[in-house]
């Protein structure tokens, strides 16, 4: 039996003092718990020296979630 990912030893502290979990981790995560996720990602727009996207998350059973990034 494997063992679940635990997120813990690779939290690392912003500088506010707040935990932060690297998007590298959050895609282990979820590939050691669901390997046939399905993620799509589009570029929402471009102004200046800031890039705006979106990524979408969608599990086998019908779980999804999407967000925004900058």
């Amino acid at each position: 039996m494997s063992r679940s990912f635990d997120p813990r030893p690779h939290l690392r502290q912003l500088a506010n003092g707040a935990p932060h979990l690297d998007v590298k981790w959050r895609l282990h995560w979820l590939r050691s718990e669901h390997a046939d996720a399905q993620i799509d990602t589009s570029l929402v727009s471009v102004e200046g020296d800031v890039v705006i996207c979106r990524a979408s998350v969608r599990l086998p059973n019908g779980g999804s979630a999407s967000a925004h990034g900058a």
